[in-house]
């Protein structure tokens, strides 16, 4: 095994266990504003936190009548279990050596982080800050469906790729027309 097949190999486990890994760091604070008093609370909390809906107390938000780490876990848990999810799944396939799974988990993980981001931002009243957690996660999943996504392109324009008959639609479900192609050597 040359060293750019080891690469090639243990590339998309690496990156899916470095995502993992990023959950560990802190994700981001959320600043809850009382527009009628002066009090000003916060959470800061790592995205586990966020995936097991254990985001610490930081105080009544006026805006959503519960504690800030309530809002928070109501506007992304949901999409940060997804993000989590898709890279422990892109993980396994990848120690797997499925060549198609880790694709489609990488742009599962971007796009619940994009939908993560839109909620944060969705939170009435509050303010949020980002932390390294949250981006090197987002830049992990873009950079892992960039991979495949490359990959996936050189696996359909290699030469020598046996192609299939395709079907046309419209004929789909309905018998075939004419002679079956010729699929072998024929036996006398």
């Amino acid at each position: 095994m040359t060293p750019a097949d080891r690469i090639h190999r243990w590339h998309s486990p690496t990156v899916f266990s470095l995502i993992a890994l990023c959950f560990l760091l802190p994700f981001a604070t959320v600043f809850a504003n009382g527009c009628q008093t002066t009090a000003h609370y916060k959470t800061t909390f790592t995205g586990a936190q966020l995936v097991t809906h254990s985001v610490p107390a930081g105080g009544r938000d006026p805006s959503c009548r519960h504690d800030v780490s309530v809002c928070v876990d109501r506007a992304g848990a949901t999409t940060a279990d997804i993000a989590f999810g898709a890279a422990i799944v892109g993980l396994i396939l990848g120690m797997l050596g499925i060549s198609r799974g880790p694709g489609w988990c990488a742009s599962v993980g971007l796009g619940a982080l994009v939908v993560l981001f839109r909620n944060f931002t969705n939170l009435s009243d509050d303010d949020f800050s980002l932390y390294a957690g949250f981006w090197l996660a987002f830049l992990l999943f873009l950079w892992a469906g960039l991979v495949h996504l490359r990959r996936d392109f050189k696996r359909a324009r290699a030469p020598g790729r046996p192609t299939r008959p395709t079907t046309p639609p419209l004929l789909w479900g309905h018998p075939r027309i004419g002679p079956r192609p010729f699929e072998g050597k024929r036996h006398v």
